[in-house]
This record gives C-alpha cells, sequence and structure tokens, in this order.
C-alpha cells in the first residue's frame, strides 16, 4: 500500500500510526486536507510547528502540524479539544489560538512566535500560564496552551515507536493494526 493511496484515519490512534510510518518510512508526511484546502494559513501552521515544539520537544519532527491539519479536516477529530467544553468549532479554535499567539508576539516582540529565538518562544509560552496575561486576544490562552501541549504530547509519545525508545514495553489493550 502507497500512502497516497491511504485516506485520512478516523481516529487518533490510527492518524499517529499513518505520521509515524510515513515518517520512519523515510521523513515523507502523510497528505493534510486542512493544509490543502487553505483552513490553516502557512503562518498559523509555521506557528503551531513552533509553539508545539516549544511545550513538547521533538513534536514539530515528530509532525504535529500533519497531525492537527488532518484532524482539523476530519469529521470525527481526535484533538485533546474535542474533550473540552468549549463553543467554538475545532478548526476556528485553533486558528484563533494560532493568530492570537502571532498578534501576542509582535505585541511583545516584534516578530512573528515563529521567528523568535527559543528563549523568547519559551518565554512567551510561560506567560500564556498566567490567567491574567495582558495582550491575548484569543480564545483563553491557558485553555490553548493546554490543548497544543496535549495533541503535542500525544504525538510525540503515543505511538509505539516512542515507547521503544523509551525503553518501556508497549502494553496496548487493542494493538495496531500496521508495523511501523
Amino acid at each position: 500500500m502507497r500512502l497516497e493511496d491511504v485516506r485520512f484515519a478516523a481516529t487518533r490512534r490510527e492518524a499517529l500510526l499513518l505520521g509515524m510510518g510515513a515518517l520512519l518510512a523515510g521523513g515523507t508526511q502523510f497528505p493534510s486536507n486542512a493544509l490543502a484546502e487553505g483552513a490553516l494559513s502557512s503562518e498559523a501552521v509555521a506557528t503551531l510547528r513552533a509553539y508545539a515544539d516549544v511545550l513538547v520537544p521533538g513534536a514539530a519532527n515528530a509532525g504535529v502540524t500533519d497531525f492537527v491539519a488532518a484532524m482539523l479536516a476530519s469529521d470525527d477529530h481526535m484533538l485533546f479539544y474535542k474533550y473540552m467544553d468549549f463553543p467554538l468549532p475545532p478548526l476556528k479554535f485553533y486558528a484563533a489560538g494560532l493568530a492570537a499567539l502571532n498578534e501576542f508576539s509582535l505585541k511583545q516582540k516584534q516578530r512573528p512566535y515563529s521567528a523568535l529565538e527559543q528563549a523568547d518562544m519559551k518565554a512567551l509560552a510561560g506567560a500564556l500560564l498566567d490567567p491574567a496575561v495582558s495582550g491575548w486576544g484569543g480564545p483563553p490562552a491557558f485553555l490553548f496552551y493546554f490543548c497544543v501541549r496535549n495533541d503535542a504530547l500525544d504525538v510525540v509519545y503515543g505511538p509505539a515507536a516512542a515507547y521503544e525508545r523509551l525503553n518501556i514495553p508497549y502494553m496496548a489493550h487493542i494493538i495496531p493494526p500496521t508495523n511501523w
């Protein structure tokens, strides 16, 4: 089976398997309908990649942007946001949060978030933990932080390969249907 022939997964596990399998097979990332349809701007994708990697080192290389984009394109996404009781549709939540993070960065550092030095990215990410963060104009800053961080954790530490790297036995109740 070729990667191009695979449809987007209906579950978080299947999306992770597909994405990680593709990455391990040679660095190819799975396609993203949300990106192809312009749901997330290239600036939003760059911001997500940088922000998720600050929150969970390794998230960018693990394919967090492809995972989030694929889930946003799915009718039954498996983003962590699904478990929050917030009134925005997921695409609007992520797009608004990423735009707000860029605006916050421009106000604080006069540069887009993805163009900042690592120390400045960490400082701004930490500022979002303050319930009274000044200058934030998006969905609740802590909720955005919490959702992106959990999605990044899922991508970095969810696949069986991550358990192997950590030398932890992978003892899934249901073994994934494909090897990667």
